[in-house]
């Protein structure tokens, strides 16, 4: 309003002059308002009880830790003073909260961290569009094709029933949504249980697909990431695409990952004749193991983790059976995973096995025979719920399944066979479903196998897997069948894996797999 000339009613002064509504300053009745440049010179030098530092992440880094600074000015207010601070997500270093060092990104880190949940407009139940929650709601699109193709493709996948949902019913959905904080866990259905955390700093994380104002709708974010992928692609910086992840996505950038092409001969030339299959190996701390189902038989692996991730492949077996038709086999299959391993030592002692999954889907029957078998294991006590990760259902046994779109979530543990908008309230399916990213999780085993030298993440292989180890072990001739399967698949510049000549590659799932369930079961937050 112009303060030359107030107005009954208005909040200036009756008295107001110019000099009181101008770019910098604005007196109201009972209090003033003044906008000041982000210089050193303001943020030690001026106190108020009520700041708002906007866009702080586009400071000068000279600056130092603004947020301390600001704090500074609020002194002679007590806790009378507050202030807000926002900001796209610029300076964080990733999208792993250990590198949110810097920016807006670390003020949230130390806050209560309130992320958004809503309800899906066809199953009802309650899942999050913050990456990095147990139930992340994500956005997919055609990666591939014109991009009105792309952005007419998008969609927000419900983690829970893979209903797909349009750009039109985000406004419901977001009427009906609520925060959770740190601390706080919400169900399917919408109940939130536990305390908040009690932080000094109360945060919120807004993304691009909560904004009621997004430009062009989600399909408008998903054609600016793909325009901007295909201009990196081309030979330009990732600028552009900086921009969109942190500006209109609202969330901190992951550079592209840069991988070396991984050779069969030598991943070959480093296994290891000391380690021996069947031996749990010292440095070891906990076992995890997957299987594999394929035509006429299934496929297992037991890997061993320690200390900074580093790993051991302990076993690697194949089994005769019918997957599709043959209940017995699944029981079998279930108690070969679950076999304690002897310790490499010589002792007599055992370890047992901490998570085992296998893959739930393929030919027809073999989803339904897997869940029968899960839920033969939990009446047997084989399938044990310890308790939450990072809000995930952490299970001893767990169907998994590998999600290959674009954007995919990491890992979320969902019931896929609960009921829809019929069922009641409390009602669940019973049966959980370990849903992980493909494409993140093979970047993972892309980055540990380039690890040629020991230590954190590297992975160690025994000379029993040289040849065809299943008719031939320790064959030092190629080919080197176990080898040439972690190899096979390669990556586009959209982050995506295929395997282009449809080769073998049940020895790179089987290391997916094992690698999700140690991160289910907190790999990546323990501390040695």
């Amino acid at each position: 309003m112009d303060a030359d000339y107030p107005h009954r009613g208005s909040n200036f002064h009756a008295d107001t002059h110019p000099v009181d509504d101008s770019i910098g300053f604005k007196r109201f009745r009972g209090m003033t308002v003044q906008f000041l440049a982000a210089a050193r010179s303001n943020l030690i030098s001026k106190d108020a009880p009520r700041i708002a530092v906007d866009e702080v992440d586009a400071y000068d880094p000279s600056l130092g830790n603004v947020k301390n600074l600001i704090d500074i000015r609020r002194q002679t207010y007590g806790k009378e003073s507050m202030a807000a601070f926002i900001s796209h997500p610029d300076r964080a270093g990733g999208s792993d909260a250990a590198h949110w060092n810097a920016g807006v990104m670390a003020v949230y880190a130390d806050s209560t961290r309130c992320t958004w949940w809503w309800p899906c407009p066809h199953c009802g139940a309650f899942s999050s569009p913050n990456p990095g929650t147990a139930r992340h709601m994500a956005l997919t699109y055609a990666a591939e094709g014109p991009l009105d193709e792309v952005a007419a493709s998008a969609r927000l996948v419900c983690p829970v029933n893979g209903c797909l949902i349009d750009d039109a019913d985000r406004r419901a959905m977001n009427l009906r949504g609520r925060w959770v904080g740190a601390g706080e866990t919400i169900d399917e259905e919408g109940v939130v249980e536990g305390v908040r955390a009690t932080r000094e700093t109360a945060g919120y994380w807004i993304v691009g697909v909560m904004s009621p104002f997004l430009l062009h709708g989600i399909g408008g974010l998903a054609r600016a990431r793909v325009e901007a992928e295909r201009a990196m692609e081309a030979g330009e910086d990732d600028k552009s695409l900086r921009e969109v992840m942190t500006k209109q996505w609202g969330v901190p950038y992951d550079p592209p990952r840069r991988f070396g092409s991984l050779d069969a001969a030598v991943l070959a030339e480093r296994a290891e004749p000391a380690l021996r299959l069947g031996q749990v190996p010292p440095g070891v701390r906990f076992l995890t193991a997957a299987a594999d189902v394929q035509g006429g038989r299934f496929e297992g692996m037991v890997r061993g983790w320690g200390e900074g991730g580093e790993s051991w492949l302990c076993d690697h077996w194949n089994m005769p059976a019918d997957p599709a038709t043959s209940p017995a086999d699944w029981d079998v299959m279930i108690a070969r995973l679950l076999q304690p391993l002897p310790l490499a030592d010589g002792s007599g002692r055992v370890m047992r096995v901490r998570a085992a999954g296998y893959d739930s889907g393929g030919e027809a029957g073999v989803t339904t025979l897997g869940y029968e078998a899960w839920l033969r294991a939990r009446r047997a006590g084989f399938a044990r719920l310890r308790g939450k990760v990072d809000g995930r259902d952490a299970w001893t046994l767990l169907p998994l399944k590998g999600m290959g779109t674009p954007n995919a979530p990491r890992l979320a543990v969902v019931y896929p066979d609960s009921q829809r908008k019929d069922r009641k309230a409390g009602a669940r399916g019973q049966i959980p479903t370990g849903q992980y990213s493909a494409n993140r999780f093979k970047d993972d085993l892309s980055n540990h196998l380039a690890t040629a030298d020991g230590g954190a993440k590297a992975v160690h292989v025994p000379a029993d897997l040289l040849g065809n180890h299943m008719a031939q072990p320790r064959n030092p001739a190629p080919p080197h069948l176990f080898f040439e399967q972690l190899v096979v698949e390669v990556r586009n510049a959209q982050g995506l894996w295929s395997n282009p000549r449809r080769a073998r590659n049940e020895a790179t799932d089987l290391m997916v797999m094992t690698h999700v369930l140690a991160h289910l079961h907190g790999l990546s937050r323990l501390q040695w």
